[in-house]
């Protein structure tokens, strides 16, 4: 199966979840994530903002903030594509942006590029949405490279105090992912059933 072929069929299997069940299964989600060394030690929780069946994140934001924890989420820029980063709080406002995505309405001198400030508060955990994965920890994503171009982006001493995390539901799954040479695994990927690491394949 392409790459193009697998987001069709974990597109659908996604979607076949109903929304109890989505919400469900994300509770459980994230109780298993709070209970991870990672996310303790963290000091600074990055998300992204769930959208339609992905894996919900407002229980792990909100966690967060009431952790005392710096939560930072990706912002798209739409002229240049590129994935920047915002400081986001309480009461910062959220508004769907063209595509329905939740985007906290935020100043531009407060969005951050991968290498300044807000990325300087580790340890880390980084949240990452994602459509498939397999045990190895490789994932899938939607096809516009973003993280790819962001994990490329951090230098290597900063890798040891950052946890890359994917979210996904068991659906998303498969046996093997086709993998390129820029692909990076994730640390750990939690879902509903299973915590998965590199390590343990």
């Amino acid at each position: 199966m392409t790459k193009n072929e697998l987001r069709t069929h974990l597109k659908a299997a996604r979607q076949a979840l109903s929304e109890a069940e989505r919400q469900e299964k994300s509770m459980r989600i994230a109780e298993q994530l709070f209970c991870t060394q990672e996310w303790q030690s963290a000091d600074t929780i990055h998300s992204y903002v769930s959208f339609r069946t992905e894996v919900a994140t407002e229980r792990i934001i909100t966690r967060a903030w009431a952790e005392k924890k710096n939560v930072v989420v990706p912002i798209i820029d739409p002229t240049t594509n590129e994935m920047l980063h915002a400081e986001v709080y309480p009461e910062t406002l959220f508004i769907p942006d063209s595509f329905g995505i939740p985007t906290p309405q935020v100043s531009p001198d407060h969005l951050y590029d991968w290498h300044k400030k807000i990325l300087q508060n580790l340890p880390m955990c980084i949240i990452v949405p994602l459509l498939g994965f397999d045990d190895t920890c490789y994932r899938i994503g939607y096809g516009k490279g973003h993280y790819d171009r962001f994990f490329a982006g951090l230098s290597d001493n900063t890798f040891p105090r950052i946890a890359k995390i994917g979210c996904a539901f068991q659906c998303q799954c498969v046996p093997e992912l086709p993998r390129e040479a820029h692909d990076i695994p994730l640390d750990m990927v939690i879902t509903e059933e299973s915590l998965y690491r590199p390590e343990t394949r």
